[in-house]
């Protein structure tokens, strides 16, 4: 009988030289062994251009939803230019029919850092006033910079306030600071979870 493998999490993030969300989700692989992580970073920096290649490459990798695995496209809206292309597009449900999830952070990945210590409104114009408001709680923050340890101990802080942003409304369709991305932490730690009651 043929052994069921784990299950592989494909996650593709924005730009080929942004390396912040692969060194922080980098962590979990390294404490968990219930499944196996595929980051990729992408030249692309449209999602409907992400979720063509993200499909295609997953699918020559072995991409098989019946062991489990998934797709990710962490995906940030800096302008209201791409809010706008992206609900024209009906992008969020072309990903579900293609077994994909995008999860966007408004404007920036770095509100799910800032959502560790506070829960803002805020409507941010840029990243760049996102990092100066985390450079409250990390004064020496940088792009690319490993936080994880920093943040570690404040994350279930950070999916509540995540939640309370996005209300009954998702992250694409408003203004204010808001990121989904807690949708991806919350099944990496469920994982984690069950990985360590097995091992009991």
């Amino acid at each position: 009988m043929k052994r069921a493998r784990k299950p592989v999490y494909f996650i593709f993030c924005e730009g080929a030289s942004n390396k912040t969300e692969i060194t922080y989700l980098s962590h979990f692989r390294c404490i968990d062994s219930s499944y196996s992580m595929t980051m990729k970073p992408t030249s692309n920096t449209n999602p409907k251009a992400m979720l063509t290649y993200a499909v295609s490459y997953s699918k020559r990798q072995g991409f098989d939803e019946r062991s489990g695995d998934k797709i990710f496209l962490l995906c940030d809206i800096d302008t209201k230019e791409k809010r706008k292309r992206l609900l024209d597009a009906n992008i969020i449900e072309k990903a579900k029919r293609k077994h994909a999830a995008i999860l966007f952070s408004n404007p920036s990945f770095e509100i799910w850092f800032l959502n560790h210590f506070r829960k803002t409104t805020k409507i941010y114009q840029n990243q760049n006033e996102v990092i100066q408001d985390l450079r409250h709680f990390i004064p020496d923050y940088e792009k690319n910079k490993d936080v994880f340890k920093i943040l570690n101990d404040n994350m279930e802080l950070a999916i509540q306030n995540s939640k309370i942003q996005l209300h009954s409304t998702c992250c694409i369709e408003q203004e204010n600071a808001g990121t989904d991305i807690f949708v991806l932490i919350e099944l990496l730690i469920k994982n984690i979870i069950l990985h360590k009651e097995k091992d009991k």
